[in-house]
């Protein structure tokens, strides 16, 4: 790349001829650099790129870069950078990564930004395969955050004089760990981004979620958390199209490729499938289609064949339809048994009911097992018990599972996890019966907002107005 002399140039790549294009300054700071892994070395220095941006210089350099690997490439060019970098131990080899960035970012991004690098590829790294490349650099762009191999472009500014709040911060800290994030979807895992969004911004909004929450414990992230989606999902319902959608027919490109996706990966993590599983699935699909180009149906077949979980209705819920969650706790009865004359008619309920309904245990047939089982003293067993019936409705019509609090008269919790199969049999309404030892005074469906339902009025019984 020939540029006018005063001109620094970052790009995908290694710089294969350092010194001839930089100071005998900047080369030594540049190999410090190489094994600096605490914080960032200058290489050009904010002094430096101050007195060099006046500078016209008629003498052209030029910069010679190697990349293997890439789909692409791309380069930036100025008189105005600062450049910092330092290394990061990613496992079998240390990359190098690096910071561009001008006096009106400098404040900002000297305190955050190779950190940030330096976090991303180190969670990448350890959540999926090990950083494959030698370099990844950040350029600061005063509204833009687009991804190449090996470079990106991320917004983020303090103020004119020089000055941020955490808000600042933590944008700076997101945009550059998804677009640093994006050399793995879908520079390394080559998905087709113009024809399914969604498999690198929808997987890449998640795992930027899992990196920002790895960053800080409570980190304010804008995509991830189920709660984000309900604005979006409960909005203008004619503007809605399925994830799998084309993107030329979206609406919000937003809604359908990041925020959707990525509240979708969020509850089949947490409650379908589990972390463990959900994480060994995701690092089978990165390392099986690396350097290659998977569909949207390898991805599906993996996240299913890694972790042996039936995942059709969860596709078809989340990716095929524009439906959402909105699940409501229709009833409640309770119940105790009894071995006096069943109760032939059962009366509806607005509310839990202040005394128990009365059902007898009948013989069943239990064959061989008869003679092991003492109905008296069974009977007897199961009388201090008491059994809620809980009726659900599926308002919403996205298949979920469901999350129940249970608060007691004694002012105890418990929490459990009704799995989506408990839909199978009708989707709009499901009955289940739970056995409890202690006397319930409410139920409460998704006290923590995981699921992403869009209207938590519904969801308590007896029914309050939930503080806003």
């Amino acid at each position: 790349i020939s540029v006018p002399a005063d001109m620094i140039v970052a790009a995908t790549g290694t710089l294969m001829n350092p010194t001839e294009v930089l100071t005998k300054e900047q080369i030594e700071r540049l190999e410090r650099a190489k094994s600096t892994y605490d914080k960032p070395v200058l290489i050009v220095t904010t002094a430096e790129a101050k007195r060099n941006e006046p500078s016209r210089s008629t003498k052209m350099k030029r910069w010679h870069f190697d990349a293997t690997d890439v789909r692409d490439f791309a380069f930036v060019a100025s008189r105005k950078f600062a450049w910092d970098a330092m290394a990061v131990d990613v496992g079998e080899k240390d990359v190098l990564t690096m910071s561009l960035y001008t006096k009106e970012s400098n404040s900002l991004w000297k305190s955050y930004a190779t950190k940030a690098n330096a976090h991303t590829l180190k969670f990448f790294s350890n959540y999926l395969f090990e950083y494959p490349y030698p370099v990844a650099i950040s350029v600061n762009a005063a509204s833009l955050g687009m991804e190449y191999p090996m470079i990106n472009f991320s917004y983020g500014r303090p103020d004119l004089l020089g000055k941020y709040d955490d808000k600042d911060m933590y944008s700076l800290i997101s945009v550059i760990i998804h677009e640093v994030g994006h050399n793995y979807f879908p520079m390394i895992v080559n998905s087709d981004e113009r024809a399914l969004y969604w498999m690198d911004e929808g997987i890449i909004s998640y795992i930027q979620y899992l990196a920002e929450q790895d960053w800080m414990w409570g980190y304010p992230s804008r995509r991830g958390p189920s709660e984000k989606v309900v604005p979006y999902m409960n909005g203008t319902h004619g503007a809605y199209r399925p994830i799998m959608t084309d993107p030329e027919n979206f609406v919000s490109k937003y809604g359908n490729a990041y925020l959707r996706p990525a509240t979708a990966f969020n509850v089949l993590r947490n409650l379908v499938m589990g972390p463990e599983l959900f994480d060994f699935a995701m690092k089978t699909y990165a390392n099986t289609w690396k350097f290659k180009h998977p569909t949207y149906a390898d991805f599906f077949r993996i996240m299913e064949e890694a972790s042996a979980v039936d995942l059709d209705w969860f596709w078809r819920a989340w990716f095929y339809s524009t439906d959402h969650v909105d699940v409501s706790v229709k009833s409640v009865k309770w119940f105790r048994m009894t071995a006096e004359k069943p109760t032939e008619e059962f009366i509806d309920s607005t509310d839990i009911n202040k005394e128990p309904y009365h059902f007898n245990y009948g013989k069943p047939y239990q064959g061989e097992f008869w003679e092991v089982i003492e109905d008296e003293k069974y009977r007897e067993k199961m009388s201090s018990f008491n059994f809620y019936e809980v009726t659900f409705e599926n308002i919403g019509g996205l298949v979920s599972p469901i999350v129940l609090e249970w608060k007691y008269e004694d002012t105890s919790t418990e929490f459990e996890i009704i799995p989506a199969e408990v839909w199978r049999m009708n989707e709009r309404t499901a009955r289940k019966i739970f056995v409890k030892e202690k006397k319930v005074a409410s139920v409460r469906i998704d006290p923590d907002r995981m699921t992403g339902d869009v209207n938590i009025k519904n969801n308590y019984f007896p029914r309050i107005e939930p503080k806003q």
